[in-house]
C-alpha cells in the first residue's frame, strides 16, 4: 500500500504531510460548510462566531499536528483555508481586498493558524526531548 488512512489522516509511504494536510483541510472545510448558518446569522455576536471557530474548525484542522512536518509548501494552503473562513465570518469576499493582518485584527486574533500550530509542537518535542 502507498497510503491508508490512520486517526483521521493520510498516511504515505513517502515523509511527506502533503495529503495529510489536504484531508485536514478538506474535513474542516466541511465543518465550515456546515456551520454556515452559524457564519451568516446577524444575531450572533462576531467574538461568539470566532469562539466556535477556534473550538471546532481549528480543534479539528490541527488534530495530531504536533506530529506533523511542516514544510514551507505546506504553510500558504493552511493560511488561505483560515482567512476564508475568517472573511465568511466577517462577511467579505476576496474582492473588498481587506488584508490578511487587518482581518486579523478585527477579530482580535493574535495568531494565526502556523503559529498556532508551532505552539502545539511544542509539547511533543519537550516529551520527545
Amino acid at each position: 500500500m502507498d497510503q491508508f488512512i490512520y486517526m483521521g489522516g493520510t498516511i504515505c509511504s513517502d515523509t511527506s504531510v502533503d495529503k495529510y494536510i489536504a484531508r485536514r483541510i478538506g474535513i474542516a472545510a466541511g465543518v465550515t460548510r456546515n456551520l454556515r448558518n452559524i457564519c451568516d446569522a446577524k444575531d450572533i455576536s462576531e467574538d461568539t462566531k470566532v469562539l466556535v471557530y477556534c473550538s471546532l474548525v481549528q480543534s479539528i484542522l490541527l488534530y495530531n499536528a504536533g506530529m506533523w512536518i511542516l514544510e514551507d509548501t505546506n504553510k500558504p494552503s493552511l493560511r488561505v483555508f483560515e482567512k476564508s473562513v475568517l472573511r465568511k465570518i466577517l462577511g467579505l469576499t476576496r474582492r473588498d481586498h481587506i488584508r490578511n493582518v487587518d482581518i486579523l485584527k478585527e477579530l482580535a486574533i493574535d495568531k494565526d493558524i502556523v503559529e498556532i500550530l508551532r505552539t502545539r509542537r511544542l509539547p511533543y518535542f519537550g516529551h520527545v526531548a
